[in-house]
């Protein structure tokens, strides 16, 4: 399977769809700020690949981290393996000027 990249206005269609939004961020960055909804499984941790085979079952991962790179590459990891990957475009920092810019 091939990794999808995704706009930041597409996430909620996703998870809609039944997808696991996932922030790949280290843990302290997603205790600060976070896209509503996500669970935190930091990709630079020892177990990474165990802990997200607890969400294979959703239909599809949303990855994201800050500004897209780390998802991309760990999505490409994860989609070899089979699973639907899609990755958020310009990560964590992309959905923050979205968000700024509606509440503006």
């Amino acid at each position: 399977m091939e990794v999808q990249i995704i706009a930041v206005w597409d996430i909620e269609q996703k998870r809609k769809d039944g997808c696991v939004l996932i922030d790949l961020r280290e843990f302290d960055e997603y205790k600060k700020e976070h896209i509503p909804g996500a669970i935190c499984i930091t990709y630079e941790e020892e177990t990474f690949y165990e802990r997200i085979k607890l969400v294979y079952d959703a239909p599809g991962l949303i990855l994201y981290c800050d500004r897209g790179n780390a998802s991309l590459l760990v999505g490409r990891r994860l989609a070899e393996q089979g699973e639907k990957i899609y990755t958020v475009s310009g990560g964590y920092y992309a959905y923050k000027r979205v968000y700024r810019k509606e509440r503006d």
